[in-house]
């Protein structure tokens, strides 16, 4: 508040607008006005507060987590809160979570199956397009085998939903080719040890955007005397808050990483003989120069680094790829399996963990067990009652390859694609998949919104969306959230499950 008396009103940093400000339009100060005397737009006059039926649930966009109180009118999400004092955002939310639930009722959504006629999509029933779609299935595994067959799904989908496809994938179509494109884990600790944490190493991550609730405890823990160091090839929000910004030339983390081991090393430090020798190449010399770093930066993260206090290390996906490097850090320092220490990974999206846990990768069943051991596959084929295929599936962008015929392998004819708009990422990140979309032979999209592959589909299956199905979400902590269905799913879309489960009637898997 500023001002006093009558005169007191709420204002933003420096009395100015609320677009000059640090406002990131969260809507906490909402949540948390006592008298109502602050609203949000979406929600004014359209739902009052004892009008609401309330359904608690798990938020579906980033790897956080956070808990949501539905607030719900004639089976239509009117306002979303935080629910108070909830693991793991505590009545946090950011601007995402609160107000980004308008695509439910989005005019783009699939609500009919559709079948491609003469170049056209027509509606079709859940029996004919689902009739078709086992039909091919059973063309191609005859014609072809197992080899030509994917299946792609967001990792934005229930664990259940993932457990049950790659299930039907590898039982009723024999194949393990099956990918998640940002399926990730870590080892990651509580929230709230994050908080509490003395010294935090942040790697390429833009926390305050990409897990907006996640980079609160970061800030807070260094509002309370926490130090800092961000490591990022991007100017980030969250650099204002460091101690020490190291902006590296991007790809060049794992180096850094590399040549701090090797100065902990050079203090008397112990290591591992690999780790020793993997360190041994990178010199101060070669680090500056890859790095673009000076010596005496590189030296300062290195002091604060060297401390018998815990540092907990933070990753993003942007540089997933060096994680060995940062458990190799932390084994170092002794940071390993200690609290406000450890290895912790923010995945891009809500159920990154759960997909591999669930076992949507090409080398893993369930729980990680390795689809070469015969062992590990034995209790799977026990209770599934199907022998499976011991050899590891193609990967993400070796399915990419072998649709398009590039990949060497075997061509993959028919591609099942739940929640992921491949489409899109013709725009750079996979130049080629325009023409592996075109080079297939019958491509399936399970989705809630009509996108650019659809254009390409020659069945189009609507799938139920967030809260208007049951599940669990598993969060960057493993943290197993409950789903809630709140609302009834857009026209004839149906649960990913129930999809799933009548396709595998049709294939013989009851």
């Amino acid at each position: 508040h500023g001002y006093r008396g009558a005169e007191t009103r709420i204002v933003a940093l420096g009395d100015g607008t609320l677009e000059r400000s640090d406002c990131v339009f969260c809507g906490q100060c909402i949540q948390a006005c006592p008298v109502a005397a602050l609203v949000e737009k979406k929600s004014r006059y359209r739902i009052r507060p004892w009008e609401a039926r309330h359904v608690r649930t798990t938020c579906h966009y980033c790897s956080v987590g956070c808990q949501l109180d539905l607030h719900i009118k004639n089976d239509v999400i009117m306002k979303v809160t935080a629910v108070e004092d909830a693991e793991p955002n505590q009545g946090r939310l950011c601007v995402k979570g609160r107000f980004g639930y308008d695509f439910v009722e989005s005019p783009e959504r699939l609500t009919r199956p559709m079948i491609r006629e003469n170049g056209e999509l027509r509606e079709a029933s859940w029996d004919e397009a689902l009739d078709q779609v086992a039909g091919k299935i059973q063309e191609v595994l005859q014609e072809h085998g197992p080899v030509a067959v994917a299946g792609i799904c967001s990792a934005k989908s229930t664990n259940e939903s993932l457990y049950l496809m790659q299930k039907l994938f590898r039982t009723a179509m024999g194949t393990n080719n099956l990918a998640s494109p940002l399926a990730a884990g870590g080892l990651n600790h509580p929230f709230l040890e994050w908080e509490k944490a003395r010294r935090i190493f942040l790697i390429g991550s833009d926390i305050t955007e990409e897990n907006p609730v996640a980079g609160t405890f970061v800030k807070r823990a260094v509002k309370s005397g926490a130090e800092l160091i961000v490591v990022d090839s991007r100017q980030t929000k969250i650099s204002g808050f460091s101690t020490q910004y190291l902006q590296t030339i991007e790809g060049s983390e794992s180096v850094l990483i590399n040549g701090i081991i090797r100065e902990l090393i050079n203090r008397g430090r112990e290591a591992a003989q690999d780790t020793r020798e993997t360190a041994e190449s990178f010199s101060l010399d070669r680090v500056t120069e890859t790095t673009g770093l000076s010596q005496d930066d590189i030296k300062a993260a290195v002091d604060v680094l060297d401390t018998d206090q815990p540092v907990m290390l933070i990753y993003g996906s942007r540089v997933a790829a060096f994680a060995r490097t940062f458990v190799r850090l932390q084994e170092v320092l002794g940071n390993m399996n200690i609290e406000c220490g450890g290895v912790n990974y923010l995945g891009d999206l809500n159920n990154s963990q759960g997909a591999c846990d669930m076992g949507m990768l090409p080398s893993f069943l369930p729980g990680y067990a390795n689809v070469e051991d015969d062992e590990k596959r034995k209790p799977f084929e026990d209770a599934w009652g199907r022998k499976l295929n011991g050899k590891p599936g193609l990967r993400f962008n070796e399915i990419i390859q072998n649709m398009a015929g590039t990949g060497g392998g075997a061509k993959i004819r028919f591609l099942y694609c739940a929640g992921e708009n491949l489409a899109m990422a013709a725009q750079g990140a996979v130049p080629e998949i325009t023409n592996a979309l075109n080079s297939l032979d019958f491509l399936v999209v399970q989705d809630i919104l009509d996108n650019e592959t659809v254009r390409y589909a020659d069945v189009v299956l609507p799938a139920a969306a967030w809260s208007e199905e049951d599940g669990t979400y598993t969060n960057c902590e493993r943290r197993v959230s409950r789903v809630r269905k709140a609302v009834p799913p857009a026209g004839e879309a149906r649960s990913e499950i129930w999809i799933f489960t009548e396709l595998a009637r049709r294939l013989g898997q009851d």
